[in-house]
C-alpha cells in the first residue's frame, strides 16, 4: 500500500516529433560527496560510427549528436550513486529554494569529507542542455551558508552570457537578458539561487531553464518510494483504457501472465493496516499528515489480475503477492513511458534491481528506439557490456582515486579499446579499471 495525499500529476500527453523535448548535453559536479575534483558526464556522441541509431541530432543548428543512453559501471562505493545524487541535489536546489530563502537556513550540499581543506570549499554543479533548439549552460557554486557563484549562458552557434553572479559583487547581465534586472538583484538573498527567484517571478529568460529542471529531468528510486513512481503509474492506470493498456503491455514484457490491473483507493482509516497501528501513532499521523486542501489521507491498492486455469480472472495484491520484479516493472512503467513520449532525460540508479538481464536489455533497447529521450543508468549488470547494444562512448566508469575521490571516465577515452573488442571480458579482467579488488575472508 502507498500512503499519499491526493494531488494532480503532470499531464500525460503525447507530442509529435521532438517539440518540447529537453536534452542533456553534459553534467559536471565537484566537491560533492565522493567527487573531490570536478568531473563531467558527457552525452555528446563521439566520432564512433557504430550504432548510429543510438544517437540523435538535437536540431537547432547544433553541430553535434547526443547519445540516447549512457550506462555507468564501477565497484561498490565508487561513486555511481553519488553521480545520480548530484543531479538530484542540483535539481532540488533549483526547484525548492525555500530552505535557502530565509537567512540562516543551510544550503543542502555535502562537500568531500576525506580532505579537510575541501570542507571549506564550495560544491559545484553545472548542466548543459538544450530546449527547443536553444542551448543553455547553467551552474553554481555553493557552500552550506551562501551561493558563491552562479552563472547562466545561452548558445546556438555562439555562447553568450545571460547573467553572472559572484559573491560580494553586483550581478552582471548580458545584453540579451530580458526582464527585470535591478529589482531581481535586490531581492536575491545570499543563500538563495538567483535563477529560482527570477523564475518564480515569471522572468521570461529564467523560466525555460527552470522549467527544464522541473519537467525534463526525471529519476526513479531503487525502492519504489511511497507517493513516487508507483503512485504516478497507478494514476496512469486510472487515467483511461489507453494509458492502462500501455502499462499492462509494459508488464507483459516480462512474460509474467498479467491479464489486467485494478487500482483502488480508500481513506486511510478504512485501510487494512490502520487498525494494526498504535492508537497514539494513528492520532499523530492524522495530525501531521492532514493535507492542505482538506482532502482525506488515502491508501492506494494495486491489484494484478491473472487468468486462472478455469479461465476466470484472479486478482493478486501487487505489494503482498507479486514478485519484487513485477513491482519494479510497475514502478518503472509510468515514468518510463512519460519520458519516452515527452522527450526527457531519466536517471535510474541500479537499473537491474530485481530484474532479469533480458528485461534490463529490453529497457535499454526501448530507449534506443525513442526519438529524443535519454537514459542515464548505473548498474553492475555486465550482460549490458555488449558491443551489439552499446557503443564505446555510451559506457562510463567510476573509480576511487588514491585520495578516495571518484574519477569518472568513458570507455571511448580509454586508450587502445577497439570497437570490435569484447567489452564484458575486458571489464571483468580489469582492463578498464572500475572493478573491486576481492580478497579472502579469514576462517
Amino acid at each position: 500500500m502507498m500512503w499519499h495525499w491526493t494531488c494532480e500529476c503532470t499531464a500525460y500527453a503525447a507530442r509529435a516529433g521532438w517539440e518540447g523535448s529537453g536534452m542533456l548535453v553534459e553534467f559536471s559536479v565537484g566537491n560533492y560527496r565522493s567527487f573531490r575534483e570536478r568531473a563531467t558526464l558527457s552525452l555528446v556522441a563521439s566520432a564512433d560510427k557504430e550504432h548510429l541509431g543510438n544517437a540523435f541530432s538535437p536540431g537547432g543548428g547544433a553541430r553535434m549528436s547526443l547519445l540516447k543512453v549512457v550506462g555507468v559501471y564501477g565497484a561498490n562505493a565508487s561513486g555511481k550513486t553519488n553521480l545520480v545524487r548530484a543531479v538530484e541535489a542540483m535539481r532540488r536546489l533549483v526547484l525548492r529554494p525555500a530552505p535557502g530563502s530565509q537567512n540562516g537556513q543551510p544550503i543542502a550540499v555535502s562537500p568531500f569529507r576525506l580532505d579537510a581543506a575541501y570542507a571549506k570549499k564550495p560544491s559545484e554543479f553545472e548542466a548543459v542542455f538544450r530546449v527547443d533548439g536553444e542551448g543553455y549552460r547553467y551552474g553554481f557554486q555553493a557552500d552550506r551558508e551562501r551561493i558563491v557563484e552562479e552563472w547562466l549562458s545561452a548558445f546556438r552557434t555562439r555562447e553568450r552570457m545571460l547573467f553572472r553572479r559572484v559573491e560580494g559583487e553586483q550581478i552582471r547581465f548580458g545584453p540579451t537578458w530580458v526582464g527585470s534586472r535591478k529589482r531581481l538583484a535586490e531581492l536575491t538573498r545570499p543563500n538563495a539561487l538567483f535563477l529560482s527567484l527570477a523564475a518564480q517571478l515569471n522572468n521570461p529568460t529564467a523560466k525555460p531553464v527552470f522549467d527544464w529542471f522541473k519537467e525534463k529531468v526525471w529519476f526513479t528510486s531503487r525502492g519504489g518510494e511511497p507517493g513516487g513512481e508507483s503512485e504516478y503509474t497507478a494514476r496512469m492506470v486510472n487515467r483511461g483504457p489507453e494509458d492502462k493498456g500501455r502499462v499492462v503491455d509494459f508488464l507483459r514484457v516480462a512474460d509474467i501472465g498479467i491479464d489486467d490491473l485494478a487500482v483502488k483507493r480508500a481513506p486511510l482509516v478504512e485501510g487494512l493496516e490502520w487498525d494494526a497501528l498504535p492508537e497514539a501513532f494513528r492520532a499523530a499521523l492524522q495530525f501531521i499528515a492532514e493535507p492542505p486542501d482538506g482532502e482525506p489521507l488515502e491508501v492506494t491498492q494495486v491489484g494484478v489480475v491473472h487468468r486462472g486455469s478455469d479461465g476466470k480472472p484472479v486478482e493478486f495484491s501487487l505489494e503482498d503477492e507479486e514478485s519484487a520484479g513485477t513491482s519494479r516493472l510497475f514502478e518503472l512503467s509510468g515514468p518510463w513511458q512519460y519520458v519516452m513520449r515527452e522527450g526527457c532525460v531519466l536517471f535510474v540508479d541500479e537499473i537491474e534491481a530485481h530484474l532479469h538481464p533480458l528485461i534490463t536489455r529490453f529497457l535499454v533497447e526501448s530507449m534506443h528506439s525513442s526519438g529524443a529521450s535519454q537514459l542515464v543508468f548505473t548498474t553492475h549488470d555486465v550482460s549490458l557490456l555488449d558491443r551489439e547494444l552499446l557503443r564505446r562512448d555510451q559506457i562510463w566508469f567510476t573509480e576511487k582515486s588514491q585520495c578516495g575521490g571518484t574519477d569518472l571516465y568513458s570507455l571511448w577515452e580509454h586508450m587502445g579499446v577497439r570497437r570490435d573488442e569484447n567489452f564484458r571480458s575486458g571489464y571483468l579482467k580489469g582492463r578498464y579499471g572500475a572493478i573491486p579488488f576481492v580478497g579472502r575472508l579469514g576462517v
